[in-house]
């Protein structure tokens, strides 16, 4: 196993290098830039903007300032933001909890909710739970998110007063976890509700499919109970492609963060992302890049563990 991971290793080197340059080449292709900012607030002359470009190496070619980044970043300097000339590396650290807090809440809220609710739909179809889950399922396709956040903002957090309307902490809170869970509910629920129409649906056709082979009928002549054969047999089965759609979320879950967490204040990477393109703060926007495209590229390689530990047929190479 360790060779395989080895070589998945090496597999994403060029992954990462090919997603690395094509945001540094986007970012700086983009219309305006940090010193057009710095210019239109007149608090810059001319000589003091080409001094500062020369500086910041902006005066250079794309591919040259790309490898000089890249070579400083192997080295463990992801550079000094534009915006607040702190290292960028400490601000994408202090963003990581609350992003990791709110899209792990999320996505284990919606495996909690859209699995079981699939078996149930596939063992009981045309049955009251099926209406619901197809009901949750079109609900949580079909409704942005960012439409759903304000409108819960407006019914739960400003009429009903049930819960805060932003940040992750109230003040003078001293971050007591039940003040954190009260911010967190609402963000989290939004980041959840989407890929629970997801989970629902490939829930529902693995495990019907499975249901159709043979061994399941083999099991139902031996006697046993339907509980027995739908969840110690045929969910077993199904898991590798409800795996599947599940960490493919992943990433999708990562971007809608982004604007969810612009809409609730919540102090995570993709507030920090937002704020960095306003600003054309390149280094945070590779900084945050970087992270993004780590976190992927781990994702996809624990789900082919996964998938042996699932299916004994499945080895590594």
């Amino acid at each position: 196993m360790l060779k395989y991971v080895f070589k998945r290793l090496l597999y994403a080197v060029p992954v990462f290098l090919g997603i690395t340059f094509a945001v540094y080449v986007l970012i700086n292709l983009a219309p305006g830039g940090p010193l057009s900012i710095l210019a239109s607030s007149g608090e810059m002359s001319l000589s003091d903007l080409e001094a500062l470009k020369i500086s910041l190496g902006l005066d250079k070619p794309i591919i040259v300032r790309y490898f000089m980044w890249l070579g400083e970043l192997f080295r463990g300097d992801m550079g000094i933001s534009y915006r607040t000339s702190q290292e960028v590396s400490l601000m994408v650290a202090q963003r990581i909890k609350p992003s990791l807090m709110l899209t792990g809440v999320g996505i284990l809220g919606a495996i909690l909710i859209g699995v079981p609710l699939g078996i149930i739909s596939a063992y009981k179809p045309n049955s009251i739970w099926d209406h619901i889950s197809t009901f949750v399922a079109f609900i949580g396709a079909s409704v942005p998110n960012f439409f759903l956040s304000l409108l819960l903002i407006y019914v739960l957090a400003v009429k009903l007063k049930l819960f805060p309307t932003s940040g992750m902490y109230s003040a003078g809170s001293g971050n007591d976890i039940g003040d954190l869970l009260k911010h967190l509910a609402l963000p989290a629920f939004v980041c959840g509700i989407q890929p629970i129409g997801n989970y629902i649906k490939q829930t529902k056709s693995s495990v019907l499919e499975v249901l159709n082979e043979e061994y399941i009928k083999t099991a139902r002549s031996k006697g046993l109970t339907n509980v027995v054969i739908v969840l110690k047999h045929a969910f077993r089965n199904a898991l590798i492609p409800i795996v599947t759609t599940i960490s493919l979320s992943i990433p999708f879950l990562i971007g809608g963060a982004v604007v969810t967490e612009q809409i609730f204040a919540w102090p995570g990477i993709g507030s920090l992302m937002i704020t960095a393109i306003t600003s054309r703060d390149y280094p945070v926007i590779m900084g945050v890049a970087v992270l993004i495209c780590i976190v992927v590229l781990v994702a996809n390689l624990i789900l082919d563990l996964i998938y042996a530990a699932l299916d004994p047929r499945i080895k590594f190479k």
